[in-house]
């Protein structure tokens, strides 16, 4: 279970380790909600729109790049 606990941080941290990414933490969290939706949705027997959720999760992650593209104009300043 230590491997695993590992790995699972390695993916979620930046390069130091320490501190976790933004960014990672989102699309992990967009992968299991998108995993858990599916499942839902045949579990219930109801239609689940994957291409509705996709791009509304593009929209997310564009702002989220976009916030970044902009921080990283300001600390160059």
């Amino acid at each position: 279970m230590a491997g695993l606990k590992t790995v699972v941080k390695d993916c979620l941290t930046d390069s130091s380790g320490e501190s976790f990414s933004n960014g990672e933490v989102l699309f992990a969290v967009a992968v299991v909600a998108f995993i858990g939706l599916s499942v839902y949705a045949t579990y219930k027997g109801v239609a689940f729109a994957p291409k509705d959720f996709g791009e509304g999760l593009a929209f997310v992650f564009g702002g989220k790049g976009a916030h970044s593209w902009g921080q990283s104009k300001e600390d160059a300043q």
